[in-house]
This record gives structure tokens, sequence and C-alpha cells, in this order.
């Protein structure tokens, strides 16, 4: 199918999508950097936990890193962290799909223009 000039014209997004989508970025990446500092936070407070408290101990002895790297800090010493890294997981996922979204935008216009100036090439 052969679009024209003018058809394609009608088909891009205007300068309030462009700038929708781009507050929506914005907005998902913020709340996305939120999440992700109160994750670290979190995980901070686990290890000091479980490295300062005799009731996390092994035999006597702190666990090692590589212990509470793959069990309390991916987790959370009940399980607390898992919704939180889920729900970052989705933010991520969306945040990619909108910058996906705006270079798909950005695409269109570049064949705009290319197809414009083309045309105005032909007229000359």
């Amino acid at each position: 199918m052969q679009l024209s000039e003018k058809q394609i014209l009608e088909k891009l997004p205007d300068y309030e999508d462009f700038m929708g989508l781009t507050e929506e970025i914005e907005n998902i990446s913020f709340e996305k950097t939120k999440l992700d500092i109160t994750i670290k936070t979190l995980e901070v407070e686990i290890v000091r936990k479980v490295t300062t408290l005799p009731e996390y101990f092994q035999a006597g002895k702190v666990p090692s890193m590589s212990f509470i790297e793959s069990t309390y800090k991916y987790a959370g010493i009940n399980g607390e962290l898992v919704p939180m890294r889920t729900k970052l997981a989705e933010l991520t996922s969306l945040l990619e799909k909108l910058k996906m979204q705006m270079d798909v935008f950005n695409t269109f216009v570049d064949i705009w223009r290319t197809l414009s100036s083309n045309s105005r090439k032909a007229n000359l």
C-alpha cells in the first residue's frame, strides 16, 4: 500500500502526543527510580539486621554475604521485597515500551521529512 505525503502527514503524532508521551516517560521513570531507592534502602536495613542480630546467625556466626545476597537481600526477611521487585519489573517494562513508542513517533517524523524533502526536490 502506497501512502501519499498528505496521508502520512495525517498519521503523524501531533505535538500533544509527543508532549504527553514525554511526560508519561518522565513520570514512570521517576516512579521507577523512587521504587529502586526504596528497595536499595530496605536491602541495606536487611543486611544490617541479619549481620548484627544473633537470631540470623548460622552456627553462631554471621551469615556469609553470598548467602545473604541469595536469600534475605533478594526476597527480604519475610518476602516483603518480592512485590516491590515485581512492581519494579512492571515499571521497567512499561518504561521500555514508552521509549520504543517515542522511537516509533520519531521514525514517523523522519519518514515524513524524507518524503517531504523528496517531494520538494521532484518539484524543482
